[in-house]
């Protein structure tokens, strides 16, 4: 026993000798790496190194030695970190066992995995120019950015994260932060002794007594599987500038090998999301408001629930007061988190009884339709009835059974009939019913429905009374039991709307679960809507322009864009046997007419069509919640006052129907930029070799001319309409658009008709070959181009 003791005792005292001895090689590679990067920064920045721009021939092999020097150090960090962390196993069992490590979440399918790593590759990685705006910031605005206290919350399932996570603390941009590690009661005891004995930086506190938040701190919470990117911090922090109270990224999950996956690309802020999704815990920061900053650290430090507490912080803010920022800042390591746990409020009777009900039901003829709808909301709904009113507009019915079932209905006080014979028109029909209903909330509601779900009234009133609240919608079913309607998304296939979660099975949750949350959305169907007669009237009804579509979806948008949310109910609420009533789009008048009604609706609200907020512009709007190839997102942080960097502009070249060559006037407009200081590409459909200092790149397609925009940071795009009139759509907010209609026909005096993408024109210029005359319209031409260079983003 004596020999055993002794035996463990050696084998102890040696596993302590390994981790002085890694650790010294840890703190040594630390060392090395930050003053390789300081030596890296003076010398960009040193007058030696511009005054040899132009003979600097060597830059690459420079770059690709450095290079070799990060991998290398980086592999030893590594390396000492996993030998530490199973060392400090060892000693912990006093066995050869390694530290307990969680499972990595399940990595996605191989194809799946490639697609995102080639999206990453193109749209998010870091480039130089990137790094050097991310200093110049951090030195610019310093002095103007609130420190930060970031709290990190472990469990025994995180834990063993800690060591990434302080390194990625360490590699922050964003230099004035203090960090307090919280551990939970779940922690094994000695573990956490052993993180304590990692800490080497005195901005990280992970025992009592912690410091006291400061008046002006910002909080950032993160759960302890959040691995923030070296230049979260510092976007946060330029968010919050801006006056923003809650702001928070995008995330993906990491693997310990390092394969990046399953990235969630989240909504603008959404309230009612929260209660079933947890999409804040990544890393969020809590800024502008210290006694709630004080109270949320308070909570934190008492040991509270993070997503809990995030939960009540947020209470209250409006979408305006925060901001999102549509980039992956964090990793997330691990197994992927339980995202879908908050608790959602009971549904319960308000103050006062549930609100009276009026249910509008335009119809025409259809008998079987309607009664099915009639009688389902008689037999399958949970609501008191004597706070119902039924309105049944008919639209000229002419079917005997159908005349003799309404007028006995309306004999027996079972429903209201109002008969209008004009031409169809919906927002006429509803419009006028509206203006007759007596009670305080209106329900819009298609006569080819059927009530699924008895509490359906209940869950749209839930919604329909709150003040901020305007259309409230729910999903609806096809009758085979998919899902039809889960919520509108605005600028679906470059342009128009769609049902979110079509297809899917009713209760499947679809990407991160969002089809079965409760949620905002900027539009849901008027199949289904409730919306108090009050803002209703407010917002002028339905507009009777839109005859037949969109006219649901404007009257969403216009209440949005008054302030007030849109809601969509993630339970089943009816079965909606789709266009049974009026029938598809599926004539050349009908169609045409569609394409009207979205064109009169998109000129109200082009931003919105450009930029759904409740849509991630990194999602697809070919392919719902697929990639977007590319993202509809430019960088933030190439668009901050004070920051010197030339403006990127891309010019795609018209369609010639037989000069292969770059037109000498296209020419002429590129080095014009090039003179005002603009860094300048050429793309084309043709084989090229551009000009001696303008790249030109082979674009066949435009798609690939808005990936080529994206990917390398363009921030105007100038476009012949010929060919790239769409590319607006695929463009979102990544950058400005300016459109051209070349009149080629005489290639010696060759004009211009320069205008935006919304149609405002910006004039014709008129180009030939004298000097004078090129020289003035050239002017024009940059004057055009910096005009609708990308607004600055004040911080």
């Amino acid at each position: 026993m004596t020999s055993k003791f002794s035996s463990s005792t050696d084998e102890h005292s040696a596993l302590e000798q390994e981790i002085v001895r890694v650790r010294l090689q840890l703190g040594q590679a630390q060392m090395e790496t930050a003053l390789r990067d300081q030596r890296i920064y003076k010398l960009r920045h040193s007058l030696s190194w511009h005054l040899t721009l132009p003979v600097r021939k060597i830059r690459p092999a420079v770059l690709k030695q450095r290079d070799l020097i990060q991998t290398g150090q980086q592999k030893i960090v590594n390396w000492g970190s996993r030998v530490s962390r199973r060392v400090a196993s060892m000693l912990k069992d006093g066995s050869s066992a390694a530290l307990q490590q969680v499972d990595d979440a399940p990595l996605p399918p191989a194809g799946v995995r490639r697609a995102y790593a080639d999206w990453i590759a193109r749209f998010d990685i870091l480039h130089d120019a990137d790094m050097d705006i991310f200093q110049q910031i951090e030195t610019t605005y310093h002095r103007q950015f609130a420190p930060v206290r970031i709290l990190y919350q472990f469990d025994s399932h995180t834990l063993c994260n800690a060591a990434e996570i302080i390194e990625s603390l360490q590699a922050q941009y964003f230099t004035n932060w203090r960090a307090i590690f919280l551990f939970d009661p779940s922690c094994d005891a000695q573990q956490v002794a052993a993180v304590n004995a990692r800490i080497a930086d005195a901005r990280i506190t992970a025992a009592a007594p912690f410091p006291m938040l400061q008046e002006d701190e910002a909080l950032v919470l993160a759960s302890g599987h959040v691995c923030l990117r070296p230049h979260a911090l510092l976007a946060l922090s330029c968010a919050a500038r801006s006056g923003a109270r809650l702001v928070y990224g995008d995330e993906d999950m990491r693997s310990r090998g390092g394969t990046r996956h399953t990235p969630f690309f989240k909504p603008d802020f959404s309230p009612e999301l929260l209660y079933h999704v947890d999409y804040l815990t990544g890393g969020s920061m809590l800024a502008g408001n210290a006694a709630l900053n004080r109270h949320v650290h308070t909570a934190l430090l008492a040991g509270q629930d993070m997503q809990a507490v995030l939960q009540q912080a947020v209470e209250g803010l409006s979408r305006a007061q925060t901001c999102h920022i549509p980039f992956i800042l964090s990793h997330l390591l691990g197994p992927e988190p339980d995202r879908q746990h908050g608790t959602p409020p009971l549904l319960s009777c308000p103050t006062g009884g549930w609100p009276t009900v009026s249910i509008i039901i335009p119809t025409r003829d259809r008998l079987g339709l309607l009664r099915a709808c009639l009688d389902s909301i008689k037999t399958r709904t949970d609501y008191p009835s004597d706070r119902i009113e039924i309105i049944i507009v008919d639209n000229g019915s002419v079917e005997r059974a159908t005349l003799d079932y309404l007028s006995a209905g309306q004999g027996e006080n079972r429903f209201t009939v109002i008969r209008d014979d004009g031409p169809f028109n919906y927002s006429r029909l509803n419009n006028l019913a509206a203006a007759q209903a007596h009670n305080d909330i209106i329900v819009l509601l298609n006569n080819d429905t059927e009530v699924l779900t008895p509490a359906w009234l209940k869950l749209l009133m839930s919604q329909a009374i709150k003040k901020d609240v305007a259309a409230v919608g729910g999903k609806l079913l096809y009758d085979n039991r998919t899902v039809q309607h889960a919520g509108c998304v605005i600028g679906k296939g470059g342009g128009g709307t769609d049902h979110a979660g079509i297809g899917l099975k009713a209760d499947d949750g679809g990407y991160f679960g969002l089809m079965n949350a409760t949620r905002e959305v900027s539009a849901v169907t008027a199949a289904c809507l409730a919306i108090r007669k009050s803002v209703f009237e407010e917002l002028g009804g339905l507009d009777i322009h839109l005859a037949v579509a969109f006219n649901d979806t404007l009257l969403c948008l216009a209440a949005q864009e008054k302030g007030y949310r849109n809601i969509t109910i993630g339970t089943p609420l009816m079965l909606h046997y789709e266009s049974r009533s009026r029938g598809y789009d599926d004539t050349p008048d009908k169609q045409a007419l569609c394409r009207e009604e979205l064109k009169r609706t998109r000129d109200r609200h082009v931003d919105v069509f450009e930029n759904d907020p409740y849509y991630n512009p990194n999602l697809d709007i070919f392919h719902l919640y697929g990639l977007a190839w590319p993202p509809r997102r430019g960088k933030f942080w190439r668009r901050i006052p004070g920051i010197s960097h030339a403006g990127n502009i891309l010019i795609l070249l018209p369609a010639y129907p037989h000069d292969e060559k770059i037109h000498p006037f296209v020419e002429l407009q590129a080095q014009a930029l090039l003179n005002a200081g603009y860094n300048v590409t050429i793309g084309g459909g043709r084989a090229g070799t551009g000009t001696d200092t303008c790249p030109y790149v082979r674009v066949n397609t435009i798609k690939d001319a808005a990936s080529l925009a994206v990917a390398q940071d363009m921030d105007c795009v100038v476009a012949s309409v010929d060919k790239f009139y769409s590319i607006t759509d695929m463009l979102g907010n990544a950058c400005r658009t300016v459109f051209y209609d070349a009149d080629m026909d005489n290639m010696q005096d060759c004009a211009f008709r320069y205008f935006s993408p919304r149609g405002h024109s910006f004039g014709r210029l008129h180009m030939t070959n004298a000097s004078g005359d090129a020289k003035y319209d050239l002017t024009s031409f940059v004057d055009i181009v910096t005009q609708n260079m990308p607004v600055a983003c004040p911080i």
